[in-house]
């Protein structure tokens, strides 16, 4: 998940517990198997309303369709690597219920003004 938008900026998605939104195949087997959730989130990437952001966000998907009435939180966080560390410098949470991809209604989104897109 890490991208130059924000020097090598990436996003974490969480929701009741962790799961990598790049483990999302491996994720779904387990999380189907026991009829559970899964996360699962977008690359960063500039916006494309102005002005330039990087954005990131964040959603949680129901494979089995066992939980369509439940809402979950989803957080989210933007961070930047300064030498060996990662700072945060966006985060934002919503209140979802799942199939977020494409749907702005149903995920979480964090969003940082860029300084620069080089």
């Amino acid at each position: 998940m890490r991208t130059s938008p924000l020097s090598a900026a990436f996003a974490a998605t969480l929701v009741v517990s962790a799961a990598a939104p790049s483990a999302y195949a491996a994720s779904e087997t387990t999380a189907s198997d026991v009829g559970g959730f899964v996360t699962d989130g977008d690359h960063v990437h500039v916006s494309s309303t102005p002005p330039a952001t990087a954005s990131a966000h964040g959603w949680w998907l129901d494979p089995l369709a066992k939980h369509e009435a439940l809402k979950a939180k989803v957080t989210i966080w933007l961070q930047t690597k300064h030498g060996q560390t990662w700072k945060t410098v966006a985060a934002g949470s919503k209140n979802v219920k799942a199939g977020g991809k494409g749907a702005s209604s149903r995920r979480a989104n964090a969003r940082m003004t860029c300084e620069n897109r080089n």
